[in-house]
């Protein structure tokens, strides 16, 4: 069964430019809710205001998941090259 995000800081995605991180995520890049960081690209870097924390999934540690961060479908357009 599918469960909601546990937010840990800060709130869910609500517009473009903002980035809700795993809180591993977050421990590793040494950020919090209402900190900016960026993603990098081939053609420059992209700021996003960190928006959210969550908890990661409960199995993610036996699954072998990535520290993941989550945006908007239009920033991911913009991040992979394909604005829409």
């Amino acid at each position: 069964a599918l469960r909601p995000a546990e937010y840990t800081q800060g709130r869910p995605l609500a517009a473009p430019g903002e980035a809700v991180l795993d809180d591993r995520t977050a421990q590793a890049l040494g950020v919090k809710a209402g900190d900016t960081i960026e993603v990098l690209l081939l053609g420059g870097n992209t700021p996003l205001t960190v928006v959210g924390i969550v908890a990661p999934p409960p199995l993610s540690k036996f699954l072998g998941a990535m520290n993941p961060g989550y945006v908007t479908l239009a920033d991911l357009q913009t991040i992979a090259g394909f604005p829409g």
